[in-house]
């Protein structure tokens, strides 16, 4: 009955704009055609919301209205030991949702073994829309410290637009206390062993060459470490109100 009420409001309104179109000496056939089209898009949005993935966004409430109290949400769930309710902040995109129960478990055995840099983790983060991010996207970092060293966090929001809540999409922290030297070996290893890799693809290359090419990747990659570190130093004052 309700979607027969509904079907004869929209003539209704459609007689209404043709009205107004013969009064105005609009073009009949490019008016019908465009309330058509919307009608078609109208009954589209009502078959797109019975989609499993949509049905399941519309009663997600794991999280808060911004992303600073998602933040929050999380690792008061997680330091309580709820990892399996942590879990559930995590944002699922409509293409992995069939794999949603899978990404979930992998989700909490993920967390259990980061369970030590996590309980570290601070509540406050400083949020900010990066380069290329849409309006339903947000960035946040902050700075803390372990063991004596300081460390850099950065995460990645993703906005449930069907309940207005603020999901984690995901995140990843680095320890800013290693040396330069420290740095440059793990960028050079790394590059020469991803150059190496290549030569299974067909791209051979002489040791000298790879070491070079080596050398200038981890040089690059340093310059960028440091303003990083010296960043996550600002984060970090900010945030805490002292020196790292």
């Amino acid at each position: 009955m309700l979607k027969v009420l509904r079907f004869f409001l929209f003539l209704i309104f459609s007689f209404i704009i043709l009205f107004i179109g013969f009064m105005g000496g609009f073009n009949f056939r490019g008016l019908i055609a465009r309330i058509y089209d919307h009608y078609k898009l109208y009954l589209w949005d009502k078959e797109y919301e019975k989609k499993p993935w949509v049905v399941d966004a519309k009663n997600d409430f794991w999280g808060g209205t911004t992303p600073q109290k998602t933040w929050e949400l999380f690792l008061k769930t997680f330091k309580e030991n709820k990892i399996d309710e942590a879990a559930n902040y995590f944002y699922i995109s409509e293409k992995d949702f069939e794999r949603k129960n899978e990404i979930l478990e992998n989700t909490k055995k993920w967390l259990e073994s980061k369970k030590d840099v996590i309980l570290n983790f601070p509540e406050k983060i400083l949020v900010y829309r990066d380069m290329g991010m849409l309006d339903f996207q947000l960035a946040g970092t902050s700075a803390f410290k372990m063991n004596g060293r300081l460390y850099s966090l950065n995460i990645d929001f993703q906005k449930n637009l069907w309940t207005g809540i603020w999901k984690i999409d995901s995140f990843d922290y680095a320890d800013q206390s290693i040396s330069d030297e420290e740095a440059f070996n793990i960028f050079y290893n790394d590059e020469l062993d991803y150059l190496t890799r290549l030569e299974k693809r067909g791209q051979v290359l002489s040791q000298e060459e790879k070491e070079k090419r080596a050398r200038e990747w981890a040089s690059q990659q340093l310059k960028e470490h440091i303003k990083g570190r010296e960043l996550t130093k600002e984060i970090y004052r900010k945030i805490y109100n002292q020196e790292p």
